[in-house]
């Protein structure tokens, strides 16, 4: 580290990065962390025990506090995973309980009878003696002023019991000094990315000890006088609230309205595990009960008036409740902090700071104290709700920044002396009058009445992405994409929704449960949740291709890109400046289309669609009507719908470049994460958290048996090929770079190479480790039946070049080699392993990318090319790719003019004409395509000033390079597209247009081209 003064800055790491602490720290948690814990996989050689945070076994060693070795490992083994065991669960019991070393069975002999019950009554009484787990439940009663609106009847207090909730100090406590604070993170510091080219220096975004909140916060605090006498070092204790009402049946009214405390001093990679133990429960909000009617008509208040009455209370009982959470205690603790012990051994003064509060919008509403859509409906802003549909334009945003939300304590103050002393109701005029100008609501924030005017309720209430977009605007336009399709197919033979429900039944899952099987029809959206409009958004272009006609099948594959796009870049787990200008960019160019999507879908005489019909009222979207309704009732039948984008989700979506510098990036503070909370998590242990994948420090895994063995000639014989692998291999051999295996060699030199006992050995899986764009380590799985295509670094160079080679997996292999003759560089027997593949090409004169909005589109090479089977080294694989068939170029056999084939999966006897890629199945693959991964080793910053949304042309993968056709580039940019809108103001786009690809001078001598940030150029990958 160098020290400057106070401040500290590390050396940088193979990636470029270093860290800039401001203030020196006093305990580094990353020292703890191992290369495994860096990767999103679990790892072979773990003991199953050491995932366990276990607070008694950090104060005294196993087997505390039981009698044995023997009796602690069962009882891990039983307290640990599902009720209900698994296969997995009974092979553990075997392995890591009966098969180890200090378990006995004769511990059990000297017992009258093993009795579970008393060995968990042992554990309890263990932990109540604990004094770092002396964080019990509270139960109150929260009272709430009930105005009548008559001086003469005054104000009543209605009780509302069984308030559940731990104190917030004591949380605090129990955090700090639980085993998991070993990983908590005391000192904020910022990570910086330096370009190995130019030195640029670029700030990341991650965490929220890497962001802007803490580092303020964190200069705040040691600006601030010391407590007399006290010399400690002044930490932040980084609460992060969570709360979501839940229903806890599909029958019946029964629901829990949780509270969720986090520690942002935690990475938010511990933090998003289930099992992780870093989710506090820490109260359960009441709801008003039904007798409160009954109440309100003991003091004689109207059915007119008790609407807008129990809306108030509804506010009032929020806020006292969060009055008793925000108690004295902890207001003390947030002025002068609380000494603690911390994990380390270290006294600390810890001072409480509340950073994020996660909700949906309705929770949004009544933290922030405005009003449920009204005028101004944003918690964060004054921009009126007439110009929602504004978002991304210029006017918008510097509306946003002008007009940002300030707590109005005079004018509530005022709005509550009339409700509680002079008589008025609280939806009278003269409360109107104070209140309606800026939509807020006559009721005390209960933060800002604890900690001060200087704490901002508005900064807390973060964005959210799974209820903003995946359960909002995007399926808002789902919802009115079918509309559109029911209405194109009309005059339609087959009703064109029925081809969208079987396409999305023919999409190819991926991962161990990235993209899942679409088995129901997903026009009707049945019980769908946020991972599941997720799923379909990331594989509706190909769905959707060719269903409706020209232009609107084009339009609506560019909006699809943009809302793909929009939605890879706005969850990343890892920003930087540069990925946060695309982000700004992006959401203007979102507004842009949904508002145009808005206008041409007017064409369709788009109608409510079956689900709406027989919806209920209540339930029932509130989209805008295309003219008024003259007569008191509607017309019988589906009404007429349109897309509303006058909502405040919609013009959230502009909030979240500006929100990441601030707390770091969405997935740190995002609702989804207490989906995985213990009240949320009622289903099974999953597969996924049992399975064994190896060291994450390996490039791939590929089991040595030798189970499947294959006589080399009979393999031959039945396939081809000899030629074709011998030449692989002895490419390999002689430490040649891989072409594709386009060298020539003589007779002689193949038969230098001698396959042991001339047998090969074939394996059903392959796992493929690969460092992602946020430099983490993370896995795919290759099986030839299921998960089958991979995709490699291309070694061709050029402005035209494709970034990738695509192929299909067909077998996986190891055979035991020895090369002999003059040229060999060693004569032991080797052990080499090789994918049999068939390979993709590119279109011809397609256009693909950022600019045109469109996938990169490839198709298997013919078999009567030389090129169409091959052999690759699996070192080569970079990952595996998701391929998704071009549905509406449909099916071929001239490609492969035989069946059965073993190039085929089983029960094909065709192949698809095209597939598109699907670049944005996730991030990190979508960070491949765009560039700029740091992980990846790319560079976003070269060359900034040139950086464009580079198009690259496509040619059919060929040996002979003549006959590649180069094709003009894409050049219109986003902002060169015509713009008809009518909205005020402009759109921020001021891309120049141009053919600015990377030149062929600037690629690396490894023949790679380097990448600039836009650019889809971009091969300029760490060598894994």
């Amino acid at each position: 580290m160098e020290i400057a003064g106070t401040s500290i800055q590390t050396v940088t790491n193979a990636f470029h990065v270093f860290c800039f602490f401001p203030n020196r720290p006093s305990y580094d948690p990353e020292a703890l962390v191992s290369p495994q814990d860096l990767a999103n996989f679990p790892d072979s050689t773990e003991s199953s025990s050491t995932n366990i945070p276990d607070e008694i076994g950090s104060m005294l060693p196993p087997p505390y506090p039981y009698s044995s070795m023997s009796t602690y490992r069962l009882m891990q083994w039983v307290d640990s995973g599902s009720n209900l065991k698994s296969e997995s669960k009974v092979n553990r019991l075997v392995n890591d309980v009966i098969h180890a070393p200090d378990f006995h069975a004769e511990d059990f002999q000297s017992e009258s009878q093993f009795d579970v019950s008393r060995e968990h009554r042992k554990l309890d009484a263990a932990i109540n003696s604990s004094p770092s787990l002396k964080d019990g439940w509270h139960e109150a009663t929260v009272d709430i002023k009930i105005p009548t609106g008559d001086n003469t009847n005054g104000v009543h207090v209605f009780s509302v019991p069984g308030f559940r909730y731990r104190p917030l100090v004591e949380v605090i406590k129990a955090a700090f000094t639980d085993a998991q604070a070993r990983l908590f993170h005391f000192s904020p510091f910022r990570r910086i990315f330096v370009s190995p080219l130019t030195g640029h220096e670029t700030h990341i975004y991650d965490e929220l000890y890497t962001s802007d909140a803490w580092l303020n916060a964190q200069r705040d605090l040691q600006r601030a006088a010391n407590e007399p006498g006290c010399k400690l070092e002044k930490v932040v204790a980084a609460l992060m609230f969570w709360s979501d009402a839940t229903h806890l049946t599909s029958f019946g009214t029964a629901k829990a309205w949780p509270l969720y405390t986090f520690f942002g001093n935690l990475s938010k990679y511990v933090r998003a595990k289930p099992d992780s133990g870093a989710c506090h429960q820490t109260a359960f909000f009441p709801s008003l009960p039904d007798s409160i009617s009954d109440f309100l008509r003991t003091l004689n208040i109207s059915t007119n008036q008790q609407k807008t009455l129990l809306t108030h209370c509804r506010r009032e009982l929020m806020h006292e409740a969060w009055k008793l959470l925000l108690d004295a205690e902890f207001v003390h603790a947030y002025i002068h902090g609380i000494v603690i012990k911390c994990a380390d051994g270290v006294y600390r003064r810890v001072y409480p700071r509340i950073f994020t509060y996660s909700a949906d919008y309705p929770e949004k509403v009544l933290l922030a104290n405005i009003r449920d859509n009204g005028a101004f409906l944003c918690p964060r802003c004054l921009v009126p709700k007439k110009k929602a549909d504004q978002m991304g334009l210029i006017y918008d945003l510097k509306l946003r920044v002008r007009m940002a939300r300030k707590y109005l304590l005079d004018e509530i103050t005022r709005a509550r002396d009339f409700i509680f002393n002079k008589g008025y109701t609280v939806g009278s005029m003269a409360v109107e009058r104070l209140c309606k100008p800026q939509s807020i609501v006559p009721t005390m924030n209960a933060f800002v009445e604890k900690l001060g005017l200087s704490f901002n309720p508005f900064q807390m209430l973060v964005v959210d992405q799974m209820h903003e977009f995946e359960l909002g605007v995007f399926k808002a336009v789902l919802v009115h994409l079918v509309r559109i399709l029911y209405a194109a197919g009309k005059t339609k033979k087959r009703q064109i929704v029925e081809i969208f429900d079987e396409r999305f039944r023919l999409i190819p899952t991926f991962g161990v449960d990235t993209i899942r099987k679409f088995a129901n029809n997903v026009s009707e959206m049945k019980k769908l949740g946020a991972r599941d409009f997720e799923d379909i958004l990331q594989n509706l272009i190909p769905v959707v291709d060719g269903l409706l006609d020209e232009p609107y099948n084009s339009w609506i594959l560019t909006l699809l890109f943009r809302l793909a796009e929009w939605h890879a870049l706005a969850k990343l787990r890892m920003h930087n400046d540069v990925t946060l200008e695309r982000l700004k960019t992006c959401s203007t160019t979102l507004g842009k289309e949904l508002r145009r999507f808005r206008e041409w879908s007017k064409d369709f005489d788009t109608v409510e669609l079956p689900r709406e019909v027989n919806a209920p009222e209540a339930s029932r979207p509130n989209e805008i009507q295309p003219q008024a309704i003259t007569t008191s009732s509607p017309p019988p039948g589906p009404q007429k719908r349109q897309l509303n984008i006058n909502t405040y989700k919609f013009h959230a979506l502009a909030d979240y470049a500006p929100t990441i510098p601030i707390f770091g990036t969405t997935d740190s503070y995002s609702t989804q994460t207490v989906r995985g909370s213990p009240l949320e998590n009622w289903h099974i242990g999953s597969k996924k958290d049992s399975r064994k994948s190896g060291c994450a420090e390996l490039h791939h895994i590929i089991s040595e048996s030798r189970r499947y063995q294959h006589d080399i000639i009979s393999f031959v014989h039945l396939n081809g090929q000899d030629p074709a692998k011998i030449n692989h291999l002895l490419t390999r051999l002689l430490g040649r770079n891989f072409d594709g295996d386009d060298e020539t060699y003589s007779d002689a030199q193949r038969a230098s190479v001698h396959i042991v006992s001339n047998r090969i050995y074939a394996h059903k899986t392959m796992r493929i480790n690969y460092t992602s764009y946020d430099m983490r380590r993370d896995q795919d799985s290759i099986n030839p039946r299921t998960h089958s295509d991979v995709m490699m670094i291309s070694p061709e160079t050029g402005m035209h070049a494709h970034p990738f080679w695509y192929a299909r997996v067909l077998g996986i292999f190891h055979a035991q080699v020895c090369h002999t003759g003059p040229e060999a560089r060693s004569h032991s027997v080797q052990n080499m392993e090789f994918l049999w593949v068939r390979w993709y090409g590119t279109e011809p004169g397609y256009r693909w990318g950022f600019k045109s909005a469109r996938l990169p589109k490839i198709g298997f090479v013919p078999e009567d090319d030389e090129g169409a089977f091959g052999f690759v080294d699996p070192s080569l694989v970079l990952r595996a790719c998701h391929l998704t068939p071009v549905f509406s170029a449909g099916h071929t056999r001239t490609l492969l003019d035989f069946s059965p084939s073993a190039a085929r999966h089983p029960g094909e006897d065709e192949d698809w004409v095209n597939y598109y890629v699907m670049i944005f199945v996730d991030r990190d693959m979508y960070m491949r395509y765009l560039g700029g991964g740091i992980g990846h080793g790319a560079d976003p910053l070269k060359d900034q000033d040139n950086a464009t949304d580079a198009e690259t042309t496509h040619e059919t993968r060929s040996n002979d390079t003549n006959d590649e056709t180069a094709v003009g580039e894409d050049t219109l940019e986003e902002g060169d597209e015509d713009d008809d809108e009518d909205d005020d103001g402009e759109d921020l786009s001021s891309e120049d247009s141009g053919d600015d690809s990377v030149p062929e001078e600037d690629a690396d001598s490894d023949g790679s081209v380097e990448s600039s940030y836009l650019g889809v150029d971009d091969t300029g990958f760490a060598d894994l």
